[in-house]
């Protein structure tokens, strides 16, 4: 909120002096903000796999340590990043306050070459069955409206004329007719869940999105306030953000995804926005961070831990009913807060598209994966690198065996493996050159699970949030899955059909080797041996492997 007093009068120098003072102190205020929110948030402390555990105190105090050292070395990045060190001037000055805690300068329109936005968008399939979800777009001057809380783009006289050629050409029809145009272009502001329907704007399509197109004389007079050159807003709709499977999957991977279509990744400064949706029921979609206060609470919690991955602060991080302007002094002249650069559209961009994520027969029809191996292993490479975690090969000496145990709370794949662990630890009891372990990783920090997953030659895990950790095996590992044989479900009705849980981004890891083994006949004795000839031959093709 804007401050309601004026400042006296003063030279230029002192007036700097004193901003950059005030600045200073801000950006001090906001450091130690971020160290005492994560501190309270590690009351909460929602695990990478299981958030029904309970924590000692050494544990959680050294996790919280862990937490506190990430999140310390992110904030300094992004303020780095932002130029907030608040010696840099740029030609607009210094900054008048903070959107979001990431500064802002006020700029007044130059009437003689008006501001205004352009968009570039891909995936365009001209199909009249929801096209929208296909598309992406990146924008040029993309802005955000404080008292609509929405986002906006402001449409040049050129490009109003290009539109009034084009409706006379394509009788006002709805179909898109150039990816550099505004014209009737819609995407998908999020994942899409199939249980939404294709029931109007309250379920399926609600996804279906676009800016508010304004004219850009809207802004010649008030002016507005603009975010440092480096800035990529990025509006998206959480899939269910309170999950970290999909909190990874399906929010964090497409926002990756969308800004790697665009070479916006290199030396940038994402501003991710939460967009709550305008529904007419007032709440969220179902399983949603919108639908019910719990949600909306573990949500919260959930980005506020996992956002270092995507080289975040949590306190850089809003929704879009919550986002900000803070003023240092005077009232506030423009509602509108711009940055350089934006993108949205992820619609197909998460892990499995339009479809489910293997609970129906129909899901194994079509991949939505193919060739994007290497894209799975950059993003993986981009957040272990935000956590400050080293990337090294694949361990050989020795060979690190991994059970990941009590990863889910469903039965079958609520399981401790102790069977397995006991006969694969009996297998190679006699070569000192391969260490059996199991963890709970839901009793471990986000860094600790990491540094677990990226050290070890094989992960054995049930399949859903634990294999989650997985995508942190270094190139050349191997990965064995177990699945619910009789777990599918359809229509909320279980039908007996083979449940493999992400198996369209496993399968297509390219650097890893994924196995699927039966969960419920595991205890079997070729099942047993199944396993153990399964490690033997992964052993080996490790041992030959060269990096």
């Amino acid at each position: 909120m804007a401050a309601r007093h004026k400042s006296p009068g003063s030279t230029k120098g002192r007036h700097c002096k004193l901003l950059k003072g005030r600045l200073v102190l801000h950006i001090l205020l906001l450091l130690i903000g971020a160290q005492l929110a994560i501190v309270l948030n590690g009351a909460y402390n929602h695990s990478f796999i299981d958030d029904n555990v309970d924590h000692g105190g050494s544990a959680n105090s050294l996790a919280n340590l862990e937490r506190n050292r990430v999140e310390s070395a992110v904030a300094k990045k992004t303020l780095q990043k932002s130029q907030m060190d608040l010696g840099h001037e740029t030609e607009l000055g210094l900054p008048v306050g903070t959107f979001n805690n990431h500064p802002v300068y006020y700029r007044e329109n130059d009437k003689r070459d008006l501001f205004h936005s352009t968009v570039h968008c891909v995936g365009e399939t001209f199909s009249t069955d929801r096209p929208w979800a296909h598309r992406s777009c990146e924008f040029r001057n993309l802005c955000f409206d404080l008292d609509e809380q929405e986002f906006v783009l402001f449409r040049s006289d050129t490009e109003k004329r290009l539109s009034q050629a084009l409706d006379a050409v394509f009788n006002n029809s709805r179909f898109p007719t150039s990816t550099y145009s505004m014209q009737n272009m819609t995407v998908s502001i999020g994942g899409i869940n199939p249980k939404w329907g294709r029931r109007g704007k309250s379920s399926g399509n609600a996804m279906e999105w676009f800016p508010t197109i304004i004219d850009s004389s809207d802004v010649s007079e008030t002016g507005f306030y603009e975010l440092p050159a480096k800035s990529v807003l990025v509006p998206f709709h959480s899939f269910a953000g309170f999950n970290v499977g999909h909190l990874v999957w399906d929010d964090f991977m497409p926002v990756y995804t969308l800004m790697s279509i665009f070479q916006l990744l290199d030396d940038s400064v994402p501003i991710l926005v939460r967009y709550v949706l305008r529904i007419p029921t007032g709440r969220g979609l179902w399983a949603t961070c919108d639908v019910r206060d719990e949600q909306f609470n573990d949500c919260k919690t959930m980005f506020a831990k996992f956002l270092p991955t995507m080289g975040i602060s949590p306190d850089h991080f809003r929704s879009s009913r919550e986002s900000f302007l803070q003023l240092e002094k005077g009232q506030r002249r423009s509602k509108y807060v711009c940055a350089p650069r934006g993108a949205a559209g992820i619609g197909m961009l998460t892990d499995h598209g339009q479809k489910f994520h293997g609970w129906e027969k129909a899901d194994y029809a079509y991949s939505v994966n193919s060739g994007k191996g290497a894209l799975f292993y950059n993003f993986r490479n981009f957040m272990m690198n935000n956590l400050e975690i080293d990337n090294v090969p694949v361990s050989k000496s020795p060979f690190r065996i991994t059970f990941s145990i009590l990863s889910s709370t469903r039965a079958p794949r609520e399981t401790d493996f102790r069977n397995e662990i006991s006969l694969v630890q009996k297998e190679f009891a006699d070569n000192p050159n391969v260490v059996v372990e199991a963890f709970q990783f839901a009793k471990m920090s986000l860094v600790e699970q990491v540094k677990i997953a990226s050290q070890s030659s094989i992960i054995i895990t049930a399949c859903g949030g634990g294999a989650v950790t997985s995508m942190f095996l270094p190139k050349g590992a191997s990965l064995i899955v177990y699945y619910d044989e009789n777990g599918g479900i359809k229509g909320n009705q279980h039908t007996g059909e083979p449940a493999l849980l992400d198996w369209d981004y496993l399968n297509n890891a390219a650097y890893i080797r994924t196995h699927w083994l039966p969960i419920r006949k595991r205890k079997r004795e070729e099942n047993m041996a199944a396993l153990v000839q399964l490690i033997h031959n992964e052993l080996e093709v490790i041992s030959h492997h060269d990096v």
